[in-house]
């Protein structure tokens, strides 16, 4: 990504994060995956806000009455620090949340260990057992859970969607100023989510030895109910707060940034272009009040999602469904492989769309939504003749 799209992306002269599609591939296009990345990111809010609300109810033993009262105290703070602050506040205290977080795992992981025998022989037979510690499978099945190929190609291009399709990252690389900023900050980026899913998985293997050395006749048997009910039931009362407090910093990081793409999203490619006579004063002002919409609108979806499936699943299938199309286009945009007509980009992103929710509604693992909706996208709209995009081409906005 860091050799291959950042050169190619910031050698662009727009300052909108899909203004290089516009330019390339047409409007009609832009505001196609600016449609889907506003679907997708207010379902991925929503998803972000309902599960630090369910860790607050269990760690605080808190009945399903307080359940409104804290989805409405984590989505308005985070969005009114947003109206506030702007994409600077955003990203300054992405920067001190995530030290946060990893503070708060690493004290999970540290207190979970030495409540268990150092034996690392015998901690690889309880995994076993468990089910947690198996050899890698490399079966070519898609309804199998987390196969070689699975994590390597499946969740590959979801990461990959992540950082090259996300109006969230490409914002982030267009408000640095220049490469080498961009690309310092995609690398430290990269660091801190690879420590935090090692740190994350550290954990399960941990607290699941936790539970095998000390066995709970009422440990939950949803996935994303033991980890908060450990926090809850084995941890001291300072630590539980330290917890709660990283993952409200985990869930306000992603929120705040959300809301702020999305933002910028509307006004640019939806409320500008109707309101032609808008002043820039006014647009800045307009969308402030699109922030603050946007994030009473997640707050409220946050309510609707609790039976969806595990957190991992809602987020990889809400995922998937949208940003597989529009990583596809992204890519066929800063390869500069050539272009066909904006009906047939369309109609690709609405295929690519229907394969997404076909797999996700099918035995097959959630991983795979993204890659196949990028696939099915990617293959309709790439040119069947050769040539490039001529270059007036790219200095349009």
């Amino acid at each position: 990504v860091e050799g291959f799209f950042l050169r190619r992306y910031l050698a662009f002269p727009g300052l909108h994060p899909y203004g290089i599609v516009a330019a390339r591939l047409g409007p009609q296009v832009r505001t196609a995956i600016s449609a889907l990345f506003v679907l997708l990111r207010l379902g991925w809010m929503a998803a972000l806000l309902y599960a630090p609300t369910i860790l607050i109810l269990t760690t605080m033993r808190l009945s399903n009455h307080w359940f409104w009262p804290a989805v409405l105290l984590i989505g308005v703070s985070s969005t009114v620090y947003t109206v506030l602050g702007g994409l600077r506040g955003v990203i300054i205290t992405d920067a001190i949340q995530m030290v946060i977080i990893m503070v708060g795992l690493a004290f999970v992981f540290v207190l979970a260990l030495i409540r268990i025998p150092f034996d690392p022989s015998l901690w690889i037979s309880k995994l076993s057992e468990s089910g947690s510690f198996t050899a890698p499978s490399l079966s070519l099945s898609l309804t199998e859970q987390f196969t070689v190929w699975g994590v390597l190609i499946g969740m590959s291009v979801s990461n990959l969607a992540s950082s090259m399709a996300d109006q969230m990252s490409l914002q982030r690389f267009l408000a640095t100023g220049s490469y080498e900023s961009a690309r310092k900050s995609f690398l430290y980026g990269l660091a801190g989510s690879a420590i935090t899913v090692a740190l994350l998985i550290a954990i399960g293997l941990v607290v699941t030895l936790y539970y095998s050395f000390n066995p709970d006749p009422i440990l939950p048997k949803e996935a994303d109910q033991i980890f908060p009910y450990f926090v809850a039931s084995a941890l001291p009362s300072g630590l539980r707060g330290l917890i709660v407090a990283a993952i409200l910093a985990a869930t306000m990081s992603s929120v705040t940034s959300g809301i702020n793409a999305l933002a910028s999203c509307l006004t640019i490619d939806f409320i500008r272009p109707t309101w032609k006579g808008l002043s820039e004063r006014s647009t800045l002002r307009l969308g402030r009040w699109v922030s603050l919409g946007v994030g009473l609108v997640a707050t409220l979806l946050a309510g609707m999602i609790a039976n969806m499936g595990t957190i991992f699943d809602i987020s990889q299938t809400v995922l998937g469904v949208f940003m597989g199309p529009i990583l596809a286009i992204v890519t066929i945009t800063v390869s500069n492989i050539g272009r066909v007509s904006q009906i047939r980009y369309l109609w690709a992103i609405a295929a690519g769309c229907l394969v997404g929710v076909a797999v996700a509604f099918s035995p097959a693992q959630s991983v795979w939504v993204t890659a196949s909706g990028f696939a099915a996208t990617f293959v309709l709209s790439f040119p069947l003749r050769g040539g490039t995009i001529r270059p007036q081409e790219q200095s349009r906005r």
